[in-house]
């Protein structure tokens, strides 16, 4: 087993030893991949392969998990509160629509409604555990969140009531799209994927002027890269406060762009090293 060399979290298990450092080595094949969340795993594994299987019989072994679900007998699986459910097409899908059912809205005194006054540090606190609440989705299964959230959360400090309502407006969205999630597809052969990265920038959107950066990491096809229809999966995204003061609306589209590059660069590494650690 072979811990992958920028996440000490994800575990590669080949189907012979490797040495880590050794460019010209043979290529040994995955048969397995997992990561652990403190006392949750979740990962996959080659069902065909008798190696494979008696590598995931072992681990049940080793850490006697309470519960154990494989996605092949069950359609649905659930991991650090994301549902993972298998689609009619037969790709798997992944949501938090439980979660968002649990949140609750900032309770507003009927005295306040309609109005633009400062809040009270007890509804500051509420402001803040309500924007927390979707940050964690934002960030992990609903990028129509983010940038609602991300602007938002810089208006904690000169919050009004207005923000308390446009914050109860931002739950309603997510409450109404909560089973919207991430699909991810077979897309090919592993030789054929690739990596593509958008990103935009709005100039001076912000409270306070500053502006708002984004970007969207996709894997695709290199047809699809190309120009050919298909599928894609969305791998990362983001959508922040530009750390520098943009004086034109190409600075801070330039700034946008940079972090879509380092964040594209990260992923093609981190891809490879899955395949082959000792690079």
């Amino acid at each position: 087993i072979v811990q992958h060399p920028l996440d000490s979290c994800l575990f590669l298990k080949f189907d012979r030893p490797i040495q880590l450092g050794v460019e010209d080595q043979e290529e040994p094949q995955l048969l397995a991949i997992f990561g652990i969340h403190v006392d949750d795993l979740f990962g996959a594994y080659d069902q065909k392969n008798a190696l494979a299987q008696d590598f995931v019989a072992d681990l049940q072994k080793i850490f006697k998990f309470r519960v154990w679900h494989e996605g092949s007998t069950k359609d649905e699986l659930t991991y650090c509160g994301t549902q993972i459910c298998k689609a009619p097409e037969g790709h798997w899908r992944i949501h938090q629509g439980d979660y968002f059912k649990k949140q609750k809205p900032i309770t507003i005194p009927k005295s306040k409604e309609n109005q633009d006054t400062p809040v009270t540090e007890k509804e500051r606190t509420a402001l803040r555990g309500l924007l927390g609440a979707l940050q964690w989705p934002a960030t992990q299964t609903s990028p129509h969140l983010q940038s609602t959230v991300s602007m938002m959360a810089g208006c904690v400090t000169t919050a009004t009531t207005k923000t308390l309502e446009s914050a109860n407006k931002a739950l309603r969205y997510a409450k109404a799209n909560a089973d919207v999630g991430l699909d991810f597809r077979h897309l090919g052969p592993r030789e054929d994927m690739t990596f593509v990265a958008f990103s935009d920038a709005s100039f001076g959107c912000r409270a306070d002027l500053a502006s708002q950066g984004g970007f969207l990491l996709l894997m695709v096809n290199k047809n699809v890269a190309e120009g050919t229809e298909g599928y894609y999966n969305i791998l990362d995204w983001r959508s922040w406060k530009l750390a520098r003061i943009a004086r034109s609306t190409l600075a801070a589209e330039s700034q946008a762009a940079s972090e879509a590059a380092d964040a594209l660069l990260f992923t093609c590494t981190f891809w490879n090293l899955v395949w082959k650690p000792w690079l």
